[in-house]
């Protein structure tokens, strides 16, 4: 995390935790790697050495695909009543 100040940017935290969202990003992330997640990951580096060694070393090259969550705001009270 990184903030802006007027004297520049300043390092808050750096962390490896998983992005929040709810998991929302799990089956994305899954699409992009060959099937698996970084909670995937996790969980079978405690449960199952079999499925974690399965796991490539370094990700696949050239980039197969990428992805992006995107996240709207509205300022205004309302209903959608459609999307484009």
């Amino acid at each position: 995390e990184v903030i802006i100040t007027k004297d520049g940017p300043c390092l808050v935290e750096m962390n490896c935790r998983a992005h929040g969202a709810d998991g929302n990003w799990v089956p994305l992330a899954r699409i992009l790697t060959g099937g698996y997640s970084q909670v995937d990951v996790a969980a079978s580096a405690y449960l199952d050495e079999a499925e974690f060694n399965k796991i490539p070393h370094v990700p696949q090259s050239p980039l197969q695909a990428h992805g992006q969550m995107v996240y709207f705001v509205s300022y205004s009270k309302g209903k959608v009543k459609r999307t484009p």
